[in-house]
Formats: C-alpha cells, structure tokens, sequence
C-alpha cells in the first residue's frame, strides 16, 4: 500500500456540521489505511493531499472559559489546531474544490513562549498559499473571500505582489459559477472601514472572461493604501469604476448583490457605471441588491441621481427579490419616482421587495402613491409579492398608508413592514 502520512487527518475538516451523518472523516482516513480502494477514494495518490470538495473557514471569535473544552467542530478548529487554515491549504488536493469558503481567521500557536496564545498570521502564510494553491482549482464552482484581516498591512503595500499572483489564477476557474467577496475591514485607530484597491483591480479579469451566474460584492469606506489610489487616480485609473462596469457587463447573471458604506466616491461610481453601460441590459436576475450604508452628514454630499441605476435594471423581469436600500440625497424628484416605477412594473415573480429611501421627504406622497399604484391587483407583483418592506420615508400622508396597508391583507400578504416616519 502507498505511504501516508496522517498530518491531514489532523488538520482538515468538514464545513457539514452534520457530516457525521454521512461519514467521520478522520475515521474513514484511519480505515483508508487498511482499504486502498478507500484510501485512494480520499486522498490523491500523487500528490498525498486529501479531495475535498468542499472547504470552509470562517472568522467567528471563540471565546472560552480556562477549564471549557472547545468541540471538535469546523468552528472552533482555528482555535484548537496550530496554523490551520495554512495548513489545512498546504494539505487539500485543489482539483478536487468545487465549493471554498475562506475568512482568514487568527488561528492557535504552536508555541505560545509566553506570548499570546493566538496569532494573526493571514498575510504571511495562509492567504500566499491560497492564491497559489489556487491555479489548480480547476473545478471551482463558489468561492467566498472575506479580506478583512488583510487590510492591516494593506498600507505598506505587501499584498501587491500576492493580489496580482491571485488576479492570475483565479481567473484560471473556468467552472466558476459563484462569487462572493467582503472587500472590508479595520485597521486599530480608524473608525472607518477600509478596502483594498489592489483587490479590487485583480477581480476584473474574472468577472469580465468567467461566466458568472451569481455576483455578491462587499465594498466599504475609504482606499487602505491611498497612496497606491492616488498613484492610479493620476493616471486616469478608477479601479472600482472599472470593477462596476465589468459587473454591469456580466450577461447571464442571475444573482447580484451589491453593498456598499461610507462612500460616496463608490456609489457614485457604479451609477456612473451605469449611465455608461450602453444598450446591454441585464434580463436573466432573479435576485438584484443594490444596499448602501450612508452616515448622516454634517456637511452637503454630492450623490449623483439614481434615476440612471433604476433604469438599468428595469428590464430584469424574472426579478423574485428585489432590495433597494439608497441615501435620500440620490431620489431627486420626478425623474427618480418613474425609475422606481419602471423597475417594479412588469415583475410577473416578484416575491420579496425592500425598500429604503433613508429619511426621504415625501409630504406629496409621490412615491407613497406610485408604490400603491404599481402593487394594485391586477398588476403583475399584486399576485406574487409576500414580503415587502418600506423604510425611511418622512411625511407621508396617513391615508396613502392606510390605502396601501388595505390592499396588503386584500392580497394576503404573508409579511409586510411599512416603517414610516411621520412628520
């Protein structure tokens, strides 16, 4: 029988937290040493590494008690195995991923040495091995990133060369079908939240050659290293226009889910995106956020009209939820109420509809009016639509949500929500 060595068995485990229904992986590797069929089932003759195909580790802190014992889950295994998630990479068989799952958490130390017992230690060998390791995942299909622990050295430029070795392969998934990014964190000392430009720029190649079916992007606050920003900015570079552009350019996407916080330059970038984007509109989501986090100011902001962005999406009829969450400064008057209108008209499957105009004014109850107007049986959403929420409209006149709130339970609507400021 070929040799093993049973450092994997101790290192990788299952993101199923009911996988011992099916098997105990740790138990079947331990038979697979008296059974080659076994053996040669779970792990790669070649190369020793372990098929998995599906990995996952997430960033939820473990907190414990002196004499509590942690249990032998997936959750906790970043606190109880020395450099797991490095390790755990060094040992997975990548041609066998199809689903990847990967939040950087600070794992345990081999040698505390008096010294905390936890180290961070994501930028220096964890997220390196995984874009490597990454040109072999041949049959990915969902990869998730969050970057958030990256975002500490982000300033001094380190990840440079890491990003772009990641911009290379990941664009080698042919199979991709989903991504999900968080291009968010903190650094100790700043309120805001940062993302990382480089990032951003090494998304693009992907997104514009890999036939996407499923988009959700998380991009907050300010550049972490603006110098970098400003170095592209003088050179005519916006990379998170770019990045938009290269979404809205996507053809057959069925879920898109954007968020985005604290940003003005952001958003104005993907309405820009938009109004750019020619005649190609998107006509297969299903599934369509747009959600932006705004901070009330202290001094006028400069947002640009959301008109441009509703009607990009209009013609997405297989729409069944749709989540609108902008700041108020973006609804500008008439031009933005029939853009809304456009959007939520003729969605035959509409199931789930949040709205948030962040303490827009509505005293003529325009908005308030169209909403009602468009949701009347027998128009298309009347027949379909169980969850709708509304927020953040100031103003409104009682009888326009008495009306709508009527033709709520006359619909038989399972859940709705009309959070409405009145003033």
């Amino acid at each position: 029988m070929d040799s093993y060595s049973p450092v994997p068995a101790t290192v990788i485990e299952t993101c199923w937290p009911t996988i011992e229904i099916y098997c105990d992986l740790e138990a079947s590797i331990s038979i697979g040493r008296t059974c080659q069929s076994l053996y040669r089932a779970t792990v790669d003759t070649n190369t020793k590494r372990l098929k998995v195909s599906h990995f996952e580790v997430d960033n939820s802190p473990i907190r414990t008690t002196p004499h509590q014992t942690l249990l032998n889950n997936w959750h906790t295994a970043p606190a109880r195995i020395p450099h797991y998630l490095s390790r755990s990479l060094n040992a997975i068989h990548f041609p066998s991923l199809r689903r990847l799952a990967l939040d950087f958490p600070a794992t345990k130390r081999r040698h505390a040495s008096g010294h905390a017992d936890i180290i961070d230690d994501a930028c220096t060998s964890s997220f390196p091995m995984f874009v490597t390791n990454l040109s072999l995942a041949c049959n990915l299909e969902y990869l998730h990133l969050n970057a958030g622990r990256l975002m500490s050295i982000e300033r001094s430029g380190q990840l440079e060369a890491s990003y772009e070795v990641f911009e290379q392969n990941l664009v080698k998934c042919r199979r991709l079908k989903g991504l999900e990014v968080i291009n968010s964190g903190f650094v100790r000392g700043n309120h805001d939240p940062l993302y990382s430009v480089a990032l951003v720029r090494a998304l693009i190649p992907t997104i514009q050659n890999i036939k996407l079916q499923q988009l959700t992007l998380r991009i907050d606050g300010w550049p972490s290293d603006p110098i970098y920003d400003r170095m592209l900015s003088n050179n005519g570079i916006n990379p998170v226009f770019d990045l938009f552009r290269a979404v809205l350019s996507v053809e057959r996407l069925s879920a898109l889910r954007l968020s985005l916080s604290k940003s003005t330059s952001n958003l104005n970038a993907l309405i820009r995106a938009a109004t750019t984007s020619g005649r190609m509109k998107p006509s297969h989501l299903t599934t369509l956020t747009v959600d932006y986090e705004s901070q009330r100011a202290t001094v006028p902001v400069d947002y640009l009209p959301a008109a441009p962005l509703l009607n990009y999406f209009a013609e997405s009829n297989p729409l069944e939820c749709l989540i609108i969450s902008l700041p108020s400064e973006c609804w500008r008057g008439e031009d933005e109420v029939q853009s809304l209108r456009r959007l939520l008209s003729n969605k035959p499957y509409l199931s789930k509809l949040i709205l948030s105009f962040s303490f827009l004014s509505d005293k003529e109850s325009a908005v308030m009016k169209m909403i009602t107007e468009v949701l009347k049986p027998p128009n298309s959403a009347s027949s379909t639509l169980t969850n709708l929420s509304i927020y953040g409209l100031v103003g409104v006149d009682e009888r326009e949500i008495s009306q709508l709130q009527s033709l709520l339970q006359a619909s038989g609507m399972t859940k709705s929500e009309l959070s409405v400021i009145r003033k």
